[in-house]
C-alpha cells in the first residue's frame, strides 16, 4: 500500500528517508529548516528496518493508527474524570457519550491516518498531556506533572504549533484554575514546565544548524509569506489527474477583520473525506471565492458564536473543561490570525468541543437520574 501523498506529506517522507539514512550511519540528516525534529524521527522509524516500499507505508500505517489510539483513550479520559458519577442508572447513557465521542473522532480523523502529516500525532501528544494534569489536578505530585510536560513538549517536537499551544493552557491554567488556588497552581505549572521544556529542544536543534534562535528557520519560512496574507484563504490539494494543488483568493479586497472571518469560517465548515483530495474539489472550493457583504457579516457573527461557545465551557464548573476548550480556541484564533487556511488546523478544537459537549450530556443526564446530590464534585484546582 501506497500512502496518498502531496506537499507535506511528500516532504515528509524525504525527511523520513534522510533521517534514517543518518540513524543508520549513512548520508543524510534528521534537520529540516521547518519541520521539527521529532516528526523527522518518527517516520524515519519504518525505514530502519525494512527498505521494503509497502511494508514501510503499513508500519507507518500502524503508528499513525496507534496514536489515534492514544488520541481516542485519553479523550475518554477526560470525559470520565469530568462527568461525575458514572453508575447505576445513568451508566447507559454515559457508555452512550463515550461511543459518540469515538465514532466522531474516528470519523473527523479518518482523512488523516493514511497520510505523513503531523497534525493527530502532535494532538495525541497534547491530549495526553491534558489527560495527565485532569487525574493530577487534586493531587499536585511533581511526578505526573513532568510527565504531562513531557507529552506537551513532545508535541512540539512534533508540530511547532503546540508551543503557542502551552503557552494559552498555561494562561488559561491559571486564570480559570480558581482564584483561591493561583499559588499551588502555580507550583503545579512550575512543574509542568520542567517537563515541558522538553519542546526547547526545537529550538536548540534549529540554532545548531542555521544560527536562528527559533522553532523553525525564519529564512526558510520566508517563501510561504505570501500565502499567509490576502486575496490567499485556503490551500487546497488534489492527487488526480496527478498531484497538485491550488490556492483560492478573494474576489477582491476585504478588511483584516473580515479577512479573519472568513478563513475561520471557511475551516470550521469545510470537511474532506481525505487531507488531499482525490480530485480537486472546485465545486467546494473554487479558485476565485467572492462573498457578499451580508455573507461576511455572517462569517463574523459565527466567530463571536464560537468564541461565546468556548466562554461557556466555564458554566460546567469543571475548571478543566474551560481551560480546554479555551486552549483549543486560542490556539487557533493566533494560528487562522497568522496564516492560511487548512481544514486540518481545525481539528484540536473540533475534538475540544467533542469533550465539551459529551460532558455536559453525562452531567445532565447524571443529575436527570441521580439528582443534584448524586453529581460528584470534581472542580479542577
Amino acid at each position: 500500500m501506497n500512502f496518498p501523498s502531496l506537499g507535506d506529506a511528500d516532504q515528509y517522507l524525504e525527511i523520513a528517508e534522510r533521517c534514517a539514512a543518518s540513524l543508520l550511519g549513512g548520508e543524510g540528516s534528521c534537520y529540516h529548516e521547518y519541520r521539527p525534529i521529532g516528526i523527522a524521527l518518527y517516520y524515519s522509524v519504518p525505514f530502519l528496518f525494512s527498505t521494503d516500499v509497502v511494508t514501510i507505508s503499513y508500519v507507518t500505517l500502524l503508528m499513525n493508527l496507534a496514536l489515534l489510539g492514544v488520541l481516542m483513550l485519553s479523550g475518554v479520559h477526560i470525559i470520565r474524570s469530568l462527568s461525575g458519577l458514572r453508575v447505576g442508572g445513568a451508566l447507559w447513557g454515559f457508555r452512550c457519550g463515550e461511543i459518540f465521542f469515538l465514532l466522531s473522532i474516528i470519523f473527523i480523523s479518518v482523512g488523516f491516518i493514511p497520510v505523513r502529516l503531523a497534525d493527530h500525532q502532535s494532538l495525541a501528544l497534547f491530549v495526553a498531556a491534558v489527560a495527565v494534569l485532569i487525574a493530577q489536578r487534586n493531587t499536585r505530585q511533581p511526578t505526573p506533572l513532568v510527565l504531562a510536560g513531557l507529552l506537551a513538549g513532545a508535541s512540539v517536537l512534533m508540530k511547532q504549533n503546540y508551543a503557542v499551544a502551552i503557552v494559552f493552557l498555561v494562561l488559561n491554567w491559571l486564570i480559570f484554575g480558581g482564584r483561591h488556588e493561583f499559588r499551588r497552581n502555580l507550583r503545579a505549572v512550575f512543574w509542568f514546565g520542567v517537563g515541558a521544556s522538553l519542546g526547547l529542544l526545537q529550538i536548540a536543534w534549529v540554532y545548531y544548524h542555521s544560527g536562528e534562535m527559533w522553532l523553525y528557520s525564519w529564512k526558510a519560512m520566508e517563501i510561504f509569506a505570501p500565502v499567509n496574507r490576502q486575496p490567499v484563504v485556503e490551500l487546497v490539494a488534489f492527487t488526480e489527474p496527478q498531484k497538485a494543488g491550488y490556492l483560492s483568493n478573494l474576489a477582491q479586497p476585504v478588511s483584516e477583520v473580515q479577512y479573519f472571518a472568513i478563513k475561520f469560517y471557511q475551516g470550521l465548515t469545510k470537511f474532506y473525506w481525505a487531507v488531499y483530495s482525490g480530485r480537486a474539489p472546485l465545486n467546494v472550493t473554487p479558485e476565485i471565492v467572492d462573498y457578499t457583504p451580508a455573507e461576511i457579516v455572517r462569517f463574523q457573527v459565527v466567530y463571536i458564536l464560537v468564541a461565546l461557545a468556548s466562554l461557556s465551557s466555564l458554566l460546567t464548573k469543571e475548571r478543566w473543561v474551560a481551560i480546554f476548550v479555551m486552549t483549543a480556541f486560542c490556539s487557533l484564533s493566533l494560528g487562522t490570525a497568522i496564516a492560511h487556511m487548512e481544514s486540518r488546523y481545525f481539528l484540536m478544537l473540533r475534538f475540544a468541543f467533542l469533550v465539551f459537549a459529551v460532558v455536559v450530556f453525562n452531567k445532565m443526564l447524571a443529575y436527570r437520574v441521580h439528582g443534584r446530590n448524586a453529581i460528584s464534585s470534581q472542580v479542577a484546582s
